[in-house]
């Protein structure tokens, strides 16, 4: 190979390098979502707000998931979303709100937690409802975008009455 088509060969390695990154750039600020994403939703659980514990039972909410209120150990509860990776912040939507909530700091809970950690009650809505927990890479939620966690959840408040009698 002459001295001149090594220089081309070269110069076209470098141009196709310089295209792919263009590329992954373009698709990274279109879409939002990094090619590469090592961040994630492990599970969503059901949180006694009075103790700061996991609900027994609870501890990773499925879709289509039916939760008596009426059957937990207290009505102050919240969800909390557990990561993998080196998440900075999540964004709880509800329903249509795809913004209900925003946390920037652990522990991450749909309805926040106070300055030492301690999480607040929810006003729990009663029926059913969606939940979509997204994860991100940076406090401002601009930067690379994890994989979500979507669950479909009902609140029901039913006291369950036996018909024995004794």
């Amino acid at each position: 190979m002459r001295k001149g088509d090594r220089f081309k060969v070269l110069i076209t390695v470098v141009l196709l390098i310089f295209i792919i990154l263009i590329g992954f750039f373009l698709y990274y600020k279109i879409t939002g979502y990094a090619i590469i994403s090592s961040i994630s939703i492990a599970n969503l659980s059901l949180i006694d707000a009075d103790r700061d514990v996991v609900v027994q039972g609870f501890e990773n909410l499925q879709d289509g998931i039916v939760i008596n209120l009426a059957n937990l150990p207290t009505r102050n509860i919240t969800i909390a979303a557990f990561v993998r990776g080196n998440v900075k912040s999540i964004i709880f939507g509800l329903d249509d709100n795809q913004r209900y909530r925003y946390e920037g700091s652990f522990p991450y809970s749909i309805s926040g937690d106070d300055t030492g950690g301690n999480y607040r009650p929810w006003n729990v809505p009663l029926g059913t409802h969606t939940l979509n927990v997204t994860p991100y890479a940076t406090y401002t939620t601009a930067g690379d975008r994890g994989e979500s966690k979507t669950v479909s959840i009902t609140f029901i408040d039913q006291i369950s009455i036996s018909t024995d009698m004794v």
